[in-house]
């Protein structure tokens, strides 16, 4: 987030002190979004990396609350054992046994977050906030692996792609 705040200065002219004005925090914020995400299913199995870009506008309704909201891409990966995943086995020949051994995917979705927060400016340019706000997900693709292993047989894999609007 870019911030325009400056502090008071003083300056000293023939003794006398001449206290220039503070500049108003501006109404309006705009900031860029890069991060990186690491996705774990009860710390069994790490998944690559993930990232999400994006931009945020605020909006300072006075010195005290703002208002804030933006729109980001996210690529999600992650990894699961097969026993922390739901997933219907299309067909299973009579007399066999299958069990998923892991599923792996990524998905792409968009998000569209409103943020309310209140900051609360204290002495020597510090200050605490408290933000409340929700998210709006919109889903784009998923993509997943299943490792399937039927009987004693070599593991089978399947994959499957969801487009979703």
């Amino acid at each position: 987030t870019i911030d325009c705040i400056e502090t008071a200065q003083s300056t000293t002219q023939n003794n006398n002190s001449i206290k220039l004005p503070t500049p108003v925090k501006p109404r309006w914020e705009l900031g860029l979004l890069l991060g990186a995400d690491m996705s774990n299913v009860r710390f069994t199995r790490r998944a690559a990396p993930s990232y999400s870009v994006g931009i945020a506008a605020g909006y300072n309704i006075n010195a005290k609350w703002s208002i804030r909201s933006g729109i980001i891409y996210t690529r999600k990966n992650y990894v699961v054992n097969g026993n922390d995943f739901y997933y219907k086995i299309d067909y299973v020949p009579p007399g066999t046994t299958a069990t998923l051994l892991q599923a792996a995917g990524h998905c792409y979705m968009w998000e569209v977050p409103v943020t309310v927060r209140y900051t609360n400016a204290m002495a020597n340019n510090k200050a605490w906030f408290v933000g409340l706000g929700i998210s709006s997900y919109f889903m784009q693709q998923e993509n997943y692996t299943y490792t399937v292993k039927y009987n004693n047989w070599q593991p089978q894999q399947k994959k499957a792609t969801i487009n979703t609007n």
